[in-house]
Parts: structure tokens; C-alpha cells; sequence
């Protein structure tokens, strides 16, 4: 209340002594002697306010216990509150030590799970490399052995086999591949030779066949009860025609009149040469006789060394007969 009544009186002496000075120099006619009663009433308000506010010094000590008993009371929560947030503290950074520990070691098996993992990877990729060589070796080891055999004996058999155990080998082989294809080339090679001379051989076969089909529906006389068939009349009685081979069927045998010695079933001696050979090959359009005269042995002879049958054979231009 005395700061109140201190303030008031302060206030109204300023305003007091600022309206006195300026009645001196106002138009306006103010009162001096109010003023100047104001002005007093504002000091003894003054006076009044200084008189019933208490010491400075207890109102500092009043202050000051207050204030004591304040900051004692803040600093024992503050202090409580620390050691809760310490504690607090102490707690998350445990908590954080042993989740770092945790995640540590979660990274370190997972680091060694993989390194394991990549090193059985590894192990299991050498052991498949290894075993694929050691097949790539025995199947070129087997292929080379294959391939020798059709390159010494080039047949179509062989050449398959050869061909199977290549294709067998891993990634394959191109040098196999090459000595493979050489032993194609030679073996379709012989392949043409021997489609060409089995043509040439059928032909002359046919050509053969042909003949002797010509020459067995030759038409020759007989008679009901000779012995012999004849190209003409060789006497007298009753003659009938049938085929030359009919004749030789009944067992007839040629006329040496009509036929002038030659007999047609060849059963005749012919005039040998000398030769060394013990075989001979049978040339374009030579029949038995041809080849008996150029071998010197006789049409028998050439029929019994090689198992012919004197009415039914056939040869062909190629074929190997024995002399011997």
C-alpha cells in the first residue's frame, strides 16, 4: 500500500510542478495557488507511501526466504528428477549397448553363414568341374579308340559308332570332328564305287539273264524217241519242235551234226592255256567259255571249282571265279 501511495504521490508531483511551470507561459489563465495545493497533496502522498511501506531490508529477507525456500524446493525435484533421467539414461544406453551387441552378432553369424555357404558353393563347383574333365577325358579316350577303328576299317557301322561316341563328349571334340568327317569322305566315296559296280553288276545280270531266257525259248526239233534235239532234220522220221529248254529238262542232249560240236549245256573240253592265277574276274560280256579259254581250264572244270550248275548259273561282269 505505501508503494502504491508512493507512486501516486510521485506522479501527481511531476504533473504539479509540470502545469505550475507552464502557467507562466500559458495565455490561459491558470490558478497558481491549486497547483501549488496539488503539488503538496502529491509530496504528503509521497511522505505517506515512504512511511507505512516496511524496511528495505525485510522486505529483502522476506524476498530472500521465500526465494530460499523456492529454489530449495525446486533443486530437490530437479535433483529427483536427474536422478530419474540418469537412471532413465543408464537404462537406454544399456539397452542400446546390448542391441548393438545382439545386432553384432547377429551380423557375424550371418556374415559367417555366407561365407560357409559360398565356400561349400565354390568346393561343390570345383568337384563338379573336376568330375565333368574326368568325363570329358574317358569319353575322348573312348571316342579316339572308336574313331581309330572306323578310320582302320571305314564302314558305315563304324562310322556311326564313331560319330555316337563324339556327340557323346562334352562340348565336343573338333579335331575328332575333322579325323570323323575324312573318314565320311572316304567311306561315301567307296559307297558310290560300290553302288556303281552293283549297278554295272545288275545290269550284266539282267543282260545274262536276258540271254540265256532268249536263248532257252530257242525253238529245236526231237524226235518221240531220240536221244538228241535238233536245229534241222538230221534223218528221217517224225520230228515235233519244243524249247531249248524243254530239250535240256527232258535231259536231251544237242546234235553234233546240227550243232557242229558245240554243246550248249558246255559240258565240252576246251583247248587250256597256261595261267598262274587262282582266280579270275569275270569281264564285260564274257560267258563260260570265254572265260575258260582265257583262263585255260575247261567249261567243266570252271563249273565244279565253283559250285555252278550247268543248266541254271549266271555270271556277271565283276565277279570273282576260282580257276584253281
Amino acid at each position: 500500500m505505501g508503494d502504491f501511495l508512493f507512486a501516486v504521490g510521485l506522479i501527481g508531483l511531476f504533473l504539479g510542478i509540470g502545469i505550475f511551470i507552464y502557467s507562466f507561459f500559458s495565455k490561459k489563465k491558470i490558478s497558481r495557488k491549486k497547483v501549488i495545493v496539488g503539488i503538496i497533496s502529491a509530496f504528503a502522498a509521497m511522505v505517506c507511501g515512504v512511511t507505512i511501506s516496511p524496511p528495505d531490508t525485510e522486505q529483502a529477507t522476506t524476498h530472500s526466504t521465500i526465494q530460499s525456500t523456492t529454489t530449495s524446493s525446486t533443486t530437490e525435484d530437479n535433483s529427483s528428477e536427474s536422478r530419474e533421467k540418469e537412471e532413465q539414461k543408464v537404462k537406454e544406453i544399456a539397452k542400446k549397448k546390448k542391441q548393438a551387441q545382439l545386432e553384432a552378432k547377429k551380423k557375424a553369424e550371418e556374415q559367417k553363414t555366407r561365407e560357409e555357404a559360398e565356400k561349400k558353393q565354390q568346393e561343390d563347383k570345383r568337384k563338379a568341374e573336376e568330375q565333368k574333365q574326368a568325363e570329358i577325358a574317358q569319353k575322348t579316350s573312348s571316342a579316339e579308340t572308336i574313331l581309330a577303328q572306323a578310320e582302320a576299317n571305314p564302314t558305315r557301322d563304324n562310322y556311326n559308332s564313331a560319330l555316337s561316341a563324339i556327340q557323346a563328349i562334352p562340348g565336343g571334340n573338333q579335331s575328332l570332328a575333322n579325323r570323323l568327317a575324312n573318314v565320311d569322305s572316304a567311306l561315301k566315296a567307296n559307297e558310290a564305287a560300290q553302288a556303281e559296280a552293283a549297278k554295272i553288276a545288275e545290269q550284266a545280270r539282267q543282260d545274262v539273264a536276258q540271254t540265256q531266257q532268249q536263248n532257252n525259248q530257242e525253238t529245236v526239233l526231237i524226235t518221240p524217241t531220240g536221244k538228241k534235239y535238233h536245229r534241222m532234220k538230221c534223218g528221217n522220221g517224225s520230228y515235233n519242235t519244243t524249247t531249248l529248254q524243254e530239250a535240256i529238262n527232258r535231259g536231251l542232249t544237242p546234235c553234233e551234226k546240227c550243232y557242229g560240236g558245240e554243246v550248249v549245256n558246255y559240258s565240252e573240253e576246251i583247248a587250256p592255256s597256261s595261267t598262274a592265277a587262282s582266280t579270275t574276274t569275270v569281264q564285260v560280256g564274257e560267258g563260260p567259255k570265254e572265260v575258260a579259254q582265257r583262263t585255260g581250264i575247261t567249261v567243266n572244270q570252271l563249273f565244279n571249282l565253283n559250285g555252278l550248275d550247268p543248266n541254271n548259273f549266271m555270271l556277271y561282269p565283276g565277279q570273282e571265279l576260282r580257276i584253281k
